[in-house]
């Protein structure tokens, strides 16, 4: 790189020994003491100048070697393989060593290396201050890097982008660096050029020492000259060569319009041009077209201004390659001026690698403060906040500024400060790099949550950090223990369901002979009591058999739309007397309460469970208040998951007796579990009270505080109605249920058979009884003249009540099902959950232990409902698949009736509507197979009328949605009943034949047809 910076001191010293021969005649004489001094003085302001030089070079190596540590500190941070982040490491200790080295040298002074410390006061002021204070900025530097490199080594450098230099901090420190380079530099001219004078002065002096002394002093004098400008081309050519091999980009220009004059390796690289290419071009070459006219501006008025002049400037601007890409850069950019001319030079820096990764930490700033989680610093020594995220700040409720005022033992609970040391010293010690836990969170409001912790030891920051990651896992905590609950009274609940099924049959058969027994008029008064308290004494045990099945079950028995207000006023005494006298009671029950959708002999249940319990916890007298009222909760209030829909009705329940420990509060709604006194209390009243808010698809939420009191809080979704209507039958003691109808009774338990059969005797029916579902389907089969069959649900053997009524539905045209259980809810679902539409197979369930009124009044009902479609076996069209359709349609059509003609509630009326829909549709797409397998003619015409069928059907059912006028509903059923007749009437003209011998053909089509 040649530069106008060289100067060939070998021309200069020439022509100084020229002028000092012709001189030397005339002057000896008179210079003889003066070229003495001169002598020495020379002496001394070369070596100085030696010095001068390598701090000009040691200056220059200490910014190359600056930018050299930030390029591998990024190509450690890059490596992909650990064999080179190694190599990174080694080679920046190598170049921190020698960057301290020459530093202690520039400052200090270093006498292996010729220097001593600065003797300017411009460089003092630049290195200690108060101009510039670059001795402490390099120390500093050098420390980081240090810092860096041994957090690098234990694995830390790559993840904590907070480690190393800043780019803030590395531009300042390179600008100051640069500085320094120029202002040693230009002191070193000036002593040149001081030099140069005392060169003449000593050409004078030596002269006149000639004239006296002659060779003596001149030969020496001369010599000395020679080495010393020999020395300082050397040093020149050092600078030189630094420049050459400097991987920092360096231009030297020349003039205002400022054209390249100085080019270097690192530069061609940089830009892509060679020496011969760029030199004499303008700078502006160097800088994409859109920007050389701003530049063009800039440049000029800085000229005009001195800006350029005063010292060192740093830019970041667009660089040109020569392919046309362009790049960001940082330019460092200085002047002086030489013979008459002004120079600038300046140092490029290509910063595309430093914006992407300042792109990347301030990207990764966002997404920590802007995450959900909670994150968190605290001083590991004050153990006060220094940051928190958005997400802590909106989880704990605290502003920024409260936070910092803040510390862990603020905002965890049971934080122990003096422990903490103890409990977090395998993190300062690295035995561990973080350590997970399970905490509870305290709101500002004083509330707390769950959460799951991540904890961090920060070592390398300024003071030590501790990094905290909170994740609120509050609703996981309370869905997990919502379904421990559940899954525990499943379990429990199954045990008891078995349990049960055969107390049930036992209680039955107690229950029956108990009451017939009584009917006996030649008992005397003392028997007829004992009978009575018997009876009594087995009521009070199916009670109790009935609750150990109630808070096992997961959907209630019976449903329907009632407000809580009306069950609590309607049990208000029952009410009273279940909390005691001594209780004081208040309700405040809010006016136009919304419908709940809920079973209400359960919640009259739970509601006489929670007022006992409170009246337990309340022995010496005290308050009970009932509240209920409408309200609306977030989807995740309370750490729970509600509804959607977020609107419910609160029913309350607080007394101020002696409270419950949080202990007890995990455990009062688990089966068997009591804090009562043996014998007062049996540890189910609580665990059905949650069975039923769970079968309600609701919660229930406990708060409750020794020595003050408790609250529970129901929490019932909120369901639109209409009209509301009770469709329960009651039984009127005055209404007759006799019969003479053939009743087939099927149970397992042959003495629980002959009890419903001599209740049905003793009032005019015909009973045959079987044991197993097997031989009543056989006895449907033989028998002709069986009306009714009233079948236990459970039985031993391949087939259930559920089983058998289908079955009879398909072989016993007109044959009408009455089921008994007395195992759980649950279980009668699943045993039906695969026969398709059985609830319209049956004329409903009595639960056992039955009494003699239960099974009469449902037999009578069940015989007395009046069908408009009476199957039989004319109504067949010689398609067993097809009859199978017809006579569930058939069934729906009658039970419609029924519902109808009862004005039952809409939405039980909306939904026999629906699955009549569907089973229309089903049957639809089954004969539509059956056309295609029999090459049926009209098929199209049917398939027409089948459209045109469910479009009339359809605007009736929306006619009724929006208007629940019965009218309406009665229009489906006159539509479908006279479709369904005249239906069969003409496909039983013609299937029948074109069916023979096909039907095989025609239930494999079928079975791929999902209904």
């Amino acid at each position: 790189m040649k530069s106008p910076i060289v100067v060939s001191e070998a021309d200069s010293g020439a022509k100084s020994l020229k002028g000092l021969r012709t001189r030397y005649i005339f002057v000896l004489a008179v210079v003889g003491v003066l070229a003495l001094s001169s002598y020495l003085l020379l002496g001394i302001t070369l070596q100085q100048q030696d010095t001068a030089a390598a701090e000009i070079n040691l200056a220059g190596r200490q910014r190359m070697l600056s930018q050299r540590l930030e390029l591998l500190q990024v190509r450690f941070r890059e490596a992909k393989s650990s064999e080179v982040g190694t190599k990174s490491l080694l080679e920046m200790t190598r170049i921190v060593d020698l960057m301290e080295k020459t530093h202690i040298g520039l400052t200090r002074g270093d006498e292996q290396i010729g220097l001593s410390a600065p003797r300017s006061q411009a460089l003092k002021k630049m290195y200690f201050g108060p101009d510039l204070f670059v001795d402490r900025d390099v120390r500093n530097f050098i420390e980081v890097m240090r810092l860096f490199i041994q957090a690098a080594g234990s694995g830390a450098g790559t993840t904590n982008s907070a480690l190393g230099v800043s780019p803030t901090s590395s531009v300042e420190l390179l600008s100051n660096l640069d500085k320094i380079v120029w202002q040693s530099q230009k002191e070193n001219e000036e002593k040149v050029a001081q030099i140069q004078f005392l060169r003449h002065l000593t050409v004078i002096v030596t002269l006149g020492v000639l004239l006296f002394s002659g060779l003596l002093i001149f030969r020496p004098m001369v010599g000395r000259i020679h080495r010393n400008v020999a020395e300082l081309i050397a040093a020149e050519e050092r600078f030189r060569s630094i420049t050459l091999s400097s991987r920092m980009a360096m231009i030297i220009g020349e003039g205002e319009e400022g054209r390249i004059a100085g080019w270097n390796p690192a530069a061609e690289e940089m830009f892509g041009y060679t020496s011969n290419e760029i030199l004499g071009h303008k700078i502006t070459k160097l800088i994409p077209e859109r920007l050389r006219k701003a530049h063009k501006n800039g440049y000029e008025k800085a000229w005009q201004i001195g800006a350029i002049a005063e010292g060192v400037q740093v830019h970041q601007l667009k660089g040109l390659h020569k392919d046309g890409n362009e790049f960001p850069i940082e330019l460092s950019l200085g002047s002086w001026e030489k013979s008459g001319k002004v120079y600038f030079s300046g140092i490029v820096t290509d910063i595309s690698e430093r914006l992407k990764s300042q792109v990347m930490t301030d990207r990764l700033g966002r997404i920590v403060e802007n995450a959900t989680n909670e994150f968190f610093l605290f001083d590991a020594k004050t153990l006060k906040f220094v940051f928190a995220n958005s997400g802590g700040l909106k989880n704990l409720g605290y502003t920024t500024d409260e936070i910092l005022k803040l510390g862990p033992a603020d905002v965890v609970a049971g934080f122990d400060a003096s422990e903490f040391g103890t409990f977090s010293a395998p993190l300062r010690t690295g035995e561990k790099d973080v350590i997970l836990l399970s905490e509870k969170m305290i709101k500002a409001d004083g509330s707390v949550y769950s959460a799951d912790v991540t904890l961090q030891y920060m070592q390398n920051e300024m003071p030590p950090l501790y990094l905290v990651v909170v994740n609120d896992v509050s609703e996981r905590v309370a869905l997990e223990q919502s379904l421990r609950r559940s899954q525990k009274l499943e379990a429990v609940g199954q045990l008891a369901g078995g349990i049960a099924h055969d107390f049930n049959n036992l209680l039955g058969i107690i229950l029956g002979n108990l009451e017939m027994l009584s009917r006996k008029s030649e008992l005397d008064e003392r028997n007829q009591r004992r009978v009575e308290t018997s009876l009594k004494a087995t009521k009070r045990a199916a009670d109790l058999t009935k609750q150990i099945l109630g808070f096992s079950r997961l959907d209630p028995t019976h449903t329907e739309a009632v407000i809580v207000n009306d069950v609590i006023r309607g049990m208000q005494s029952l009410i009273e007397q279940s909390a005691g006298r001594s209780v004081t009671m208040e309700f405040e029950l809010q006016e136009d309460l919304w419908h709940s959708e809920l079973d209400q002999g359960d919640l009259e249940d739970a509601i006489v469970n929670l007022c006992v319990n409170a009246g337990h916890a309340m022995p010496n007298g005290g308050k009970l208040i009932i509240e209920s009222r409408n309200v609306e909760l977030a989807g995740d209030a309370d750490g729970r998951r509600y509804d959607p829909a977020k609107e419910y009705v609160a029913l309350s329940i607080s007394d101020n007796g002696e409270g419950i420990s949080r202990e007890d509060q995990d455990k009062i709604f688990e089966p068997f579990y009591t804090t009562k006194e043996k014998g007062l209390g049996t540890g189910l009243g609580l665990a059905m009270v949650f069975g039923f808010v769970h079968r309600s698809k609701g919660e229930i939420q406990v708060y409750s505080e020794l020595g003050l009191g408790t609250t529970f809080t129901i929490y019932l979704p909120r369901v639109q109605v209409q009209d509301v209507a009770d469709g329960e039958l009651t039984t009127n003691s005055t209404e007759d249920f006799s019969g003479t109808e053939t009743v087939l009774i099927v149970d397992d338990e042959a003495e629980l058979a002959e009890v419903g059969a001599e209740y049905l005797h003793a009032v005019g029916y015909e009973v045959l009884t079987a044991n197993s579902a097997e031989e009543a389907l056989l006895m449907v089969q033989q028998h002709t003249d069986i009306d009714l069959v009233f079948s236990d649900v459970v039985m031993p053997g391949g087939m259930n009540g559920f089983q058998l009524a289908a079955n009879i539905f398909r072989t016993g045209p007109g044959v009408k099902v009455i089921l008994t259980s007395g195992f759980a809810w649950e279980g009668d679902k699943a045993m039906q959950s695969s026969v398709q539409f059985v609830k319209y197979c049956i004329q409903g369930i009595v639960r056992k232990p039955y009494r003699e009124a239960d099974v009469l009044q449902r037999v009578r009902q069940s015989l007395d409902g009046r069908d408009l479609i009476a199957w039989t076996d004319q109504l067949d069209v010689g398609v067993p698949s097809l009859d199978e359709d017809h006579r569930l349609l058939a069934a729906l059509i009658n039970l419609a009736n029924i519902s109808v003609t009862r004005v039952e509630p809409d939405k039980k009326i909306l939904a026999i509507l629906s699955d009549l829909t569907s089973a229309v549709v089903y049957h639809f797409d089954r004969e539509e197979i059956v056309m295609d397998v029999l090459n049926f003619a009209q098929r199209d015409a049917h398939v027409t009328a089948h459209k045109m069928l469910l479009s009339e059907m359809m605007k009736y059912v929306s006619k009724y949605e929006a208007s629940n006028d019965v009218q309406d509903a009665q229009k489906i059923v006159e539509i479908l009943n006279n479709w369904l007749l005249d239906h069969i009437g003409e496909t039983r003209k013609i299937y029948p034949a074109l069916a023979k011998g096909r039907n095989q053909d025609i239930r494999r089509s079928l079975e791929g047809l999902v209904g």
